[in-house]
């Protein structure tokens, strides 16, 4: 773990539910309420944060009840967080320190990771260190989804959806109606600000408009890269396997193509990246499994090989993502070289500070998975 790291394990059960702080020093556990309350309470914060509202005394009571009795130990140190259920996918940062007094965020003193698992951690780790030269940045952005999309230069049909793409969307809350899906407008900005936060010596192929394919995510990923990925994400709780990330679904002749990457074909990949950044939404949300946490894109794309995953916690702002991102890549490729939590981190903290941007559901909508190191 390291001198400066703790790990915080959380494990629900009916009658109680328990927290285990490791560090270098040792091992310690402390009991907590049952599943049913831990969960009530973290969903009830969780609205509140993906939703705008005012929760704080909610807020406040889950974070002593996760965090008080190790608060003395924890504090100012690297959390790596294993929560369980709704806890695979809660936006941490956001909750207050636990001790009572004024109303400070964790991100304020704490770096913050999730993990599925320390197995999981540790058998990424058993592959070897990634290579130390300059990664390959990959960025996919920006898909055509509608026949009226304007960088269509002739007239087309609108595309036949995916019956198992439209189930998807409307069970995530989304609307596909008459084949028309929204444009992410701010990605094409997003895409801007991430090439220009990159060093010249870094490089980088870019896949944006009907390049942004289904086929072109699929081509073999260069061990150490980074994929950035923007675009709309989904979460299917009712068959987990059929969540997905959606690419082009028209080519430049308007001829309709399969743009729907579903979770299970992730699952069956091999994606030995430095870093995934899922910008998109709902991409660390699944299906709760207790004692697995969530069947997600996040924890699919750790299964597959990716060493660190950036991914949202809820239905993200389209603008309030593109200046995270721009400020996450300007953290991460500066010369410090920061890892992927650290420079996520210090980008929440400046969107924070941001008048326009400074409640949790914009600031707190992503977090860190996996690798720290």
């Amino acid at each position: 773990l390291g001198a400066d790291t703790v790990l915080m394990e959380i494990l629900m059960g009916r009658d109680r539910s328990y927290v285990w702080r490791v560090s270098r020093e040792g091992v310690r556990v402390y009991p907590a309420p049952d599943a049913r309350r831990v969960t009530a309470l973290a969903t009830q914060v969780w609205k509140c944060y993906s939703t705008r509202k005012e929760c704080a005394v909610e807020a406040r009571e889950l974070s002593r009840i996760l965090f008080g009795p190790a608060w003395k130990e924890i504090r100012g140190k690297r959390l790596v967080i294993s929560g369980d259920g709704i806890l695979s996918y809660f936006p941490f940062a956001a909750l207050p320190e636990p001790d009572g007094s004024e109303d400070r965020p964790l991100l304020l003193d704490q770096e913050l990771v999730q993990i599925p698992s320390l197995a999981m951690l540790a058998s990424a780790r058993r592959q070897g260190e990634l290579p130390r030269s300059a990664p390959q940045v990959t960025v996919l952005a920006d898909p055509v989804y509608d026949a009226q999309d304007a960088r269509l230069q002739a007239r087309a049909e609108p595309p036949e959806l995916d019956r198992e793409l439209v189930r998807a969307f409307e069970v995530s809350g989304l609307k596909a109606e008459g084949g028309r899906i929204p444009r992410l407008w701010y990605t094409e900005d997003e895409v801007k600000a991430v090439f220009e936060a990159l060093p010249k010596p870094v490089r980088h192929r870019s896949y944006t408009g009907f390049d942004a394919t289904r086929e072109a995510f699929l081509q073999p990923v260069a061990r150490g890269s980074i994929l950035h990925i923007a675009t709309h994400g989904m979460v299917n709780d009712e068959d987990p396997e059929l969540s997905g990330l959606v690419f082009s679904l028209l080519s430049r002749e308007g001829r309709p193509t399969d743009g729907y990457l579903r979770l299970r074909e992730v699952g069956a990949m091999a994606i030995p990246a430095r870093l995934i950044v899922l910008s998109a939404c709902q991409t660390a949300c699944g299906r709760q499994y207790f004692g697995q946490g969530a069947f997600s894109l996040a924890s699919a794309f750790l299964r597959a090989g990716a060493s660190s995953v950036v991914a949202s916690n809820w239905k993200v702002s389209d603008e309030a993502t593109s200046e995270l991102m721009r400020l996450f890549y300007r953290h991460l490729m500066s010369d410090a070289g920061m890892r992927a939590p650290a420079a996520l981190r210090a980008a929440q903290l400046e969107l924070r500070r941001n008048p326009k941007w400074n409640l949790p559901y914009f600031w707190a909508a992503f977090a860190a998975h996996g690798e720290w190191r």
